[in-house]
């Protein structure tokens, strides 16, 4: 959410000589939420690229492809207890992901996705969270750069 980069697809070199587009990918069931910075921006022409199932809400797209499945929605959002913004129960994207992804299983945080998913990273449940963010006391010491 709120991320200067959201999604990014491309490398173009300072003298538009080198580039190296995404190819042969599948861009599903995204939620992408962003007032301050570009939600998807293709820098190169993507190739064989499909798109399908995803929610953008914010005001920037910088699509060069030939493509229709993008969905520009106001999704309710809500910060959780954990820090972590997640749609509110109510929300559009609730059972509305796309297509036949049987690896997807789970979500962030480790509850089952069920036949109906949602689309994003967090699936709306009930069931006991197993993971969590990570904090600072979790990952190390911190350091002190001068």
């Amino acid at each position: 959410m709120d991320n200067k980069y959201n999604i990014l697809f491309g490398v173009m070199g300072s003298d538009n000589t080198a580039n190296l587009p995404a190819f042969n990918c599948t861009i599903a069931n995204n939620l992408v939420v962003s007032q301050k910075g570009m939600l998807l921006e293709e820098r190169t022409v993507p190739q064989n690229v499909l798109y399908q199932g995803n929610i953008f809400d914010g005001d920037e797209l910088s699509i060069k492809s030939q493509t229709s499945n993008f969905e520009m929605k106001k999704v309710e959002m809500e910060l959780g207890a954990d820090s972590v913004w997640r749609p509110k129960p109510n929300s559009i994207v609730v059972g509305a992901a796309t297509g036949w992804f049987n690896f997807v299983t789970d979500d962030i945080d480790g509850q089952m996705r069920g036949k109906r998913k949602d689309v994003g990273a967090d699936q709306i449940s009930k069931e006991q969270i197993k993971n969590r963010p990570l904090k600072a006391n979790d990952v190390g010491i911190s350091w002190q750069v001068q």
